[in-house]
């Protein structure tokens, strides 16, 4: 009886036939192979690159102009945030010559900007520096600049230490840069906060820089000492830099 019931149970669910009528005629129609949004322009304009965790368009040749209404428009498309995150340690010691800390290369036509009609900032690249320094003396100094291309760089903005005796103390900046124009005549507004063994050393710029943005753009945190004692020395232990709407 109890067999017979479970078998009676399983016969009455229409649903199920239902289901299987109403798809079973369309079975050819979707079995159709379905297009790999990673690899087919027909049905995505960009490429995911896993390794680099990139979104990459499809486009070989660079497109984003002045008269462009679209943002970061390159083939190494970049989603907006952090496009680089260092933690190697560099120390410049010992030297009165100034010297990279660090540098990271933005390819050149990756800077872009809105539309004016609906925004009027451009791309913003925001640079966050901190690290250690001790000093030889009491009189000595170090200079830490933000710029363009390698030491020597184009210096945009910098900070001088206070002279003190110290030993392993603090540093720390940020940077902050808004394209408002592009092209090789290209212009940035920049501003840069800081502080050196706890010290304000905020430095203003009371106009805006020109930065060709058809060219790459090295930015670049460099060290120089005032004397080339052994006991000046400074490290960077963090670098991180962003690219943002």
């Amino acid at each position: 009886m109890a067999q017979n019931l479970e078998e009676q149970f399983k016969e009455e669910k229409p649903e199920e036939k239902m289901i299987e009528r109403i798809s079973s005629p369309l079975k050819e129609e979707i079995d159709l192979p379905i297009p790999n949004e990673f690899t087919e322009v027909d049905y995505h304009p960009f490429q995911i690159d896993f390794t680099n965790r990139k979104i990459r368009m499809i486009p070989t040749s660079p497109i984003a102009t002045s008269t462009r209404k679209f943002m970061k428009l390159h083939p190494d498309f970049l989603i907006s945030g952090v496009i680089e995150a260092d933690s190697t340690i560099t120390t410049v010691s010992s030297s009165a010559s100034e010297t990279n800390l660090d540098t990271y290369t933005i390819p050149l036509n990756s800077i872009s900007r809105n539309d004016s009609v609906t925004e009027t900032a451009g791309n913003v690249i925001r640079i966050s520096a901190s690290g250690t320094y001790s000093t030889a003396n009491a009189t000595d100094t170090v200079t830490i600049r933000v710029g363009n291309g390698s030491a020597p760089t184009t210096e945009w903005n910098s900070m001088i230490s206070t002279a003190a005796s110290v030993t392993t103390q603090p540093w720390n900046l940020v940077w902050t840069g808004i394209f408002s124009a592009i092209g090789s005549s290209g212009t940035l507004e920049a501003q840069m906060t800081g502080r050196i063994n706890n010290v304000n050393k905020d430095d203003p710029n009371t106009a805006t820089l020109t930065v060709s943005t058809v060219a790459n753009i090295v930015l670049a945190i460099t060290a120089q000492w005032s004397n080339a004692l052994s006991g000046n020395t400074i490290s960077i232990r963090q670098f991180l830099i962003e690219l943002l709407n």
